[in-house]
């Protein structure tokens, strides 16, 4: 899911990269500031930006998409068309890239019952539990620390 946010943001980006076309000086920024499709993918990139905060929460920073743009327009706005095509493919790759490794890790998560479980079916093999700890992480649980031994 996240990434049908990712390209939806990615491809907002770049139809206003498109419509902007070459920008050389802060008169161009200007006149794009009062250009009409330049101002449409704005607010349609500024929605597809707030869709994927609204949804995912802090989790929409993990994969680093907002500030990719973010970066775009502290530092891209006067890059050549070619260099800003370059950056987009570049951002596309490295999102596709962490979405599937946080995919990844979502499919290698547990949860608490999972764990326990896990424990259960330790113990039922002839090992001892002897540490089984919570991780938590800003407030928040990342794991667990465990220890058994083969009886």
């Amino acid at each position: 899911a996240k990434s049908r946010e990712a390209r939806a943001v990615l491809k907002n980006l770049n139809m206003l990269i498109k419509s902007m076309g070459v920008v050389e000086s802060k008169d161009d920024l200007v006149r794009l500031k009062y250009d009409v499709s330049c101002e449409n993918y704005r607010n349609k990139l500024n929605k597809e930006i707030h869709t994927l905060i609204e949804k995912y929460g802090k989790s929409a920073n993990d994969i680093g998409l907002i500030q990719y743009v973010q970066t775009f327009f502290k530092k891209g706005l006067f890059w050549s068309l070619s260099k800003k095509d370059e950056y987009l493919n570049f951002v596309d790759q490295q999102i596709q890239m962490l979405i599937t490794r946080l995919s990844e890790l979502n499919a290698a998560a547990i949860d608490d019952d999972k764990f326990k479980l896990l424990c259960n079916r330790l113990e039922s093999h002839d090992y001892s539990i002897e540490k089984a700890e919570e991780i938590y992480e800003k407030n928040e649980l990342l794991g667990w620390h465990l220890s058994a031994r083969k009886i």
